[in-house]
């Protein structure tokens, strides 16, 4: 609820590392767990490893949290198209 700022969720999937942050933060809401659906239509369930990914709702924009070595990070920007 804090992210839904535009109807997208964003990842840079260069800035990893030291460099990684969340630009929308991901949804924890069920018991620490995301869904993502992709374009060629399968799903992945990602149970989040880190407590820097699990954010609790304050009803405010979040943006742009600085993660670094985040492994959640690493897993959903490995899932991110790159040209």
């Amino acid at each position: 609820p804090d992210s839904i700022n535009d109807g997208a969720f964003y990842v840079n999937p260069y800035a990893t590392g030291s460099a990684a942050q969340w630009i929308d933060t991901p949804g924890s809401l069920h018991s620490g767990v995301g869904t993502f659906s992709f374009a060629d239509g399968h799903a992945e369930i990602k149970k989040w490893s880190e407590a820097s990914t699990l954010f609790p709702v304050r009803y405010t924009t979040l943006n742009r949290i600085s993660v670094p070595n985040s492994k959640d990070f690493e897993w959903v920007a490995e899932r991110t198209p790159r040209k």
